[in-house]
């Protein structure tokens, strides 16, 4: 599965699990870079938003990567 393919079905993830305009602000800025092993680096704008995106919404990109892959990381 193409890394494009683990993040839209991500996004489709998470958008079911957060208020439209925390998907618009938050989620739509970024993008998957690449996974190496079960790792998902993801690419943001900057530090500050990605500082801000890993303390509040790490886990549900982790969950929302994972759950694209097939539940396997």
């Amino acid at each position: 599965m193409s890394v494009d393919t683990v993040w839209q079905e991500a996004l489709h993830f998470i958008q079911g699990k957060v208020p439209k305009q925390v998907y618009d602000t938050w989620f739509i800025p970024v993008h998957l870079d690449r996974i190496e092993d079960s790792t998902a680096h993801i690419g943001v704008p900057n530090k500050f938003f990605g500082d801000w995106l890993g303390t509040h919404y790490g886990p549900l990109l982790a969950e929302a990567v994972s759950t694209a892959r097939g539940g396997g990381d």
